[in-house]
């Protein structure tokens, strides 16, 4: 009974001294925010090993004690944190290889009882690119140089300015005065422009390439919007040309008299968001109106009978072009499409033959689909999934590696930082 009677007491003092160093020194509780992503995701190669960098910012509440003593009844404040990490992701699990914190803002010197001052709230962050076994990003308006293999920090801004004369007390604030051309380029606050390189931190004098010629002179003037992708809708498959339309897409891309619908498809009518496309075979002829200028117009786009129809159907692309990612053991292409046109609907990828027959339908865990990496037995896809619960909407981004060869699938969720259901 007295052996009982001294272990409580021994675990009461323990209680009281561990409550006393909380409430002196400890946080009371930290709550986090979903992380967000900063700037665009980047493939990054270590020793021909491709790994996807995502640079996240989280923001942290963190409720300490302040003010206990003899003399005072102290009290509880929050402060804020934001913590700036560079999470490297597996290009075929999708699963995350390795976590580096590279920064973390916020005011650690608050006192009383005076809300703590939000310091980084507007900070923001980006990555430029790679060069050779280093990767330059920006940091809250400051570049930084970690390593390829682990996201070590390399170099900071106070290292570039000790290393180069010119470039002390010139860094500039503003994030769109860095770029990255083989290495890191600044515009510096005298306006002299400077490269600088990995290996030796050393700043020359840089000379931006000259731009590209203009192409060759055409009668066609392109009426493409200034924003938005592509959307492809006619390609060449199997010696065949092969449109994905709708009825009165395709009306108004066999109205084809000067040859614009056939040479810039793109402004074909587009019936947006409730479009049910399907697949029609192109019939072109020799433009009659312009003797002296050969070349086709698209005279009929003929339905192909026994072929699906795809919701806001088009043909998945190369990044940056309008050419069809061409499929091949099989030949064919992929068609990018959505599952529904409500809040239950998802991004659907089906792969098709030259017989526009479908291999195998994968749909994706997003609503919209935002960036791709193409590689021979795979696509690694990144977009976004919103979602509403209770009222509360909520955009969540999914990364996502995609079978070309059987259209199985695996997830990472950035918000939950877990395998998204399948």
């Amino acid at each position: 009974m007295r052996k009982t009677g001294v272990i409580l007491a021994a675990l009461g003092a323990l209680l009281f001294f561990a409550l006393i160093a909380f409430m002196f020194w400890g946080p009371m509780a930290s709550t986090f925010r979903p992380p967000e992503r900063q700037g665009q995701a980047m493939l990054v190669l270590h020793e021909q090993q491709p790994r996807l960098w995502v640079l996240l910012k989280q923001e942290e509440q963190r409720q300490v004690s302040y003010g206990f003593g003899s003399r005072s009844t102290g009290g509880f404040r929050n402060d804020t944190f934001f913590h700036f990490e560079l999470q490297a992701h597996d290009v075929r699990s999708t699963a995350p290889v390795w976590k580096a914190r590279l920064l973390t803002l916020g005011d650690r010197e608050a006192s009383g009882s005076t809300p703590s001052r939000v310091i980084g709230s507007s900070a923001e962050g980006r990555l430029l690119g790679q060069e050779g076994d280093t990767v330059w990003l920006l940091l809250d308006g400051q570049p930084v140089a970690v390593a390829a293999a682990d996201g070590k920090v390399k170099a900071t801004a106070a290292m570039l300015q000790e290393k180069n004369a010119a470039l002390k007390g010139m860094l500039p604030t503003s994030s769109s005065l860095y770029a990255f051309d083989a290495g890191l380029v600044i515009t510096a606050a005298d306006a002299q422009r400077y490269r600088v390189q990995g290996a030796t931190l050393a700043a020359q004098p840089y000379q931006p390439p000259p731009p590209p010629p203009p192409p060759p002179p055409s009668r066609w003037q392109s009426t493409r919007p200034p924003f938005g992708g592509p959307v492809v809708r006619l390609i060449r498959l199997g010696g065949d040309w092969i449109g994905l339309y709708t009825d009165r897409e395709a009306a108004d891309a066999a109205h084809d008299e000067l040859g614009m619908r056939f040479n810039e498809p793109f402004t074909i009518l587009n019936e947006g968001a409730l479009a049910r496309r399907t697949f029609r075979r192109a019939v072109t002829a020799p433009s009659k109106r312009y003797r002296d200028d050969k070349h086709d117009v698209l005279t009929a786009m003929t339905p192909i009978p026994g072929r699906p129809a795809y919701l806001r159907g088009q043909f998945f692309h190369v990044p940056g072009t309008e050419q069809p990612l061409a499929m091949t053991e099989p030949t064919g292409v992929l068609v990018q499409h959505q599952t529904r046109i409500d809040a239950d609907g998802r991004v659907a990828i089906t792969r098709i033959d030259t017989e526009l027959q479908a291999l195998w339908t994968a749909t994706l865990p997003m609503t919209e689909l935002g960036s791709r990496w193409i590689s021979p037995k795979q696509l690694l896809l990144l977009g976004t999934e919103q979602t509403t619960k209770d009222g509360v909407r909520t955009r969540e981004e999914q990364l996502v590696a995609l079978d070309l060869a059987d259209g199985k699938t695996r997830s990472w969720n950035l918000q939950k930082a877990q395998a998204a259901a399948p």
